[in-house]
């Protein structure tokens, strides 16, 4: 369980009789380091809290009872890197360009391919001996299994549908 010093706690809104999601949220939450992080869901990226009928998410239900509803045609962005943080002083309501740039400046794009990406397994060099395997008659199994590949993933690149040049 997350303990909030005097401090923080007189920083943030007192829940109101009939909140019991703040409580809920605190319980379920601990520090890493400066950030309120939610270990409900171990394995979400942006794990999901349920207040009356709907689910949403953490942060933004954090949000939305610390400064009340989130402003038409805005979300709610981390100024942390930390999805699962919820802390309010880490949050902003922000428009998607904002987030965008935001991305961009923290070097998260998702168009990165190749080598440059930052969770590549397989080097240029590797996928184009497993190409060349394949196109010269080689079974796609063994190709896979001798490269350490998966199958599909290495099925989806001799399609075109990964690893594509831009």
């Amino acid at each position: 369980m997350l303990e909030l010093t005097a401090e923080e706690r007189s920083k943030l809104k007192p829940c109101r009789r009939s909140c019991t999601m703040f409580q809920r949220l605190v319980k379920m939450s601990e520090r890493r380091g400066e950030c309120y992080v939610a270990i409900n869901q171990p394995n979400a990226r942006r794990p999901q809290i349920r207040c009356f009928i709907t689910s949403k998410q953490v942060a933004v239900q954090a949000w939305i009872h610390q400064n009340g509803p989130v402003p038409s045609g805005k979300f709610i962005l981390h100024t942390c890197d930390i999805g699962r943080c919820w802390r309010p002083d880490h949050t902003y309501a922000g428009t998607n360009a904002q987030n965008q740039l935001d991305r961009a400046k923290r070097n998260r794009n998702s168009w990165i391919r190749g080598n440059k990406h930052p969770y590549t397994k397989h080097s240029e060099e590797v996928v184009a001996e497993a190409k060349n395997r394949i196109a010269s008659g080689e079974d796609l199994g063994e190709v896979a299994k001798s490269l350490g590949f998966r199958k599909p993933y290495l099925r989806a690149i001799v399609r075109g549908r990964n690893r594509r040049r831009d």
